[in-house]
């Protein structure tokens, strides 16, 4: 599991993109279902939606949103911006009315690359969205006919990939911003949290580190490309590793250790809540014939840790964090323990504090804080 480390200069995403695809043009980094994308085709895609998206007049700095299911088109997107030196602005699919429009108000987007999937949803906020000027569409239903909104100008996919694979001449900077994504909102009006493209491969490379992650490694995820947990936990880090990521749509627990064993794979994301959904599924003989090494997430219910790993005959690690200190806590590969989100890791001071931020002692209640102790680590800052 020692990566190639890339210079601080050169830690801009689409650049380490693009020399991974000198390297390994033919290496298959990306599965979809029966879809695999190779490094190289992979790296050109990326130039055709950077091209098209300068087509429409979008510019370093500018931010896009991404509405988009599990697709490769999300992927293109994103770091056909960055080519760019433009934002992400990844929208929550589930997201209705003023909570959606909220986002890509608030953030400036001047464009948006969307699902047909989510017509319905759009309809009804369009007149809010007054500094957006194109939307993309991805239509889900083939021959499904675009609406035709006042105000904006609308294409399809293929219109904005209809330009030349060759890199755009734009120089980006390993500290200029690369997306903006929301928090939950669990107590209060979402904050736009910003990422650099140092931040993103900070965070994709201590996830190879604390999960040894190795070119022979396949990733396997079913969450959402909107949230932090793919975008940190499997794309960044199958890219960084060269090892391969396997993306099905959504989480399925009658599914998951099948596609697992279809595709070989040997990691998987989980979120609390899916450790206790998977242990709920009618046993089977061959539960602990799979091959996956390790689950890697956060909130596995204590009392079920260690039946969950004996069944599935798996490694469960977590990590602990927020968009703001993205994965500060992990727990050691070689002494996980069932009920601790982990240690601080490389790049994070991390204390639990009573109301005057003293420190608490050992066993008692407090808040909890997380510093930088490294320059570009975390975010810059709330958008």
């Amino acid at each position: 599991w020692d990566m190639q480390e890339y210079a601080q200069h050169d830690r801009v995403l689409t650049g380490v993109i693009e020399d991974k695809a000198r390297q390994y043009p033919d290496h298959v980094v990306f599965q979809f279902g029966d879809n695999p994308i190779t490094l190289g085709e992979f790296n050109e895609g990326i130039n055709r939606a950077a091209n098209g998206f300068a087509s429409l007049g979008v510019k370093q700095g500018d931010k896009v949103a991404i509405m988009l299911p599990n697709v490769p088109e999300f992927l293109y997107a994103w770091f056909g911006l960055n080519k760019l030196g433009a934002v992400e602005v990844p929208i929550n699919v589930a997201l209705k009315g003023q909570g959606l429009a909220y986002q890509m108000v608030q953030s400036d987007c001047i464009a948006l690359v969307c699902d047909t999937e989510y017509l319905d949803r759009l309809e009804g906020i369009v007149d809010d969205l007054k500094d957006i000027t194109h939307v993309v569409f991805r239509s889900s239903n083939q021959g499904q006919a675009l609406p035709k909104w006042q105000g904006f100008e609308t294409l399809t996919w293929a219109d904005l990939m209809d330009h030349s694979p060759k890199s755009p001449n734009v120089t980006v900077h390993y500290s200029d911003l690369a997306s903006i994504l929301y928090t939950s909102g669990t107590t209060g009006v979402s904050k736009g949290v910003m990422f650099s493209h140092y931040y993103w491969y900070d965070i994709w490379a201590e996830s190879v580190k604390y999960s040894r992650y190795t070119e022979d490694d396949i990733l396997y995820t079913g969450l959402p490309f909107f949230h932090g947990n793919a975008q940190g936990i499997t794309i960044g880090p199958a890219i960084l590793a060269d090892a391969k990521a396997v993306i099905v749509e959504r989480f399925s627990a009658s599914r998951l250790w099948d596609d697992c064993r279809r595709w070989n794979c040997t990691e998987a994301n989980y979120i609390g809540g899916i450790i206790p959904i998977l242990l709920k599924q009618e046993p089977r003989e061959d539960d602990a014939d799979n091959p996956v090494r390790l689950m890697v997430g956060a909130a596995a219910p204590v009392d079920e840790w260690h039946a969950f790993q004996e069944r599935f005959n798996t490694k469960l690690l977590e990590v602990y964090g927020m968009t703001e200190c993205y994965c500060c806590l992990v727990s050691p590969y070689d002494e996980p323990r069932a009920g601790s989100c982990g240690q601080p890791i490389t790049g994070w001071d991390v204390k639990i504090v009573d109301d005057d931020d003293n420190e608490c002692k050992p066993g008692s209640l407090g808040e909890f804080i997380a510093r930088s102790n490294r320059m570009h680590v975390g975010t810059t800052g709330y958008y």
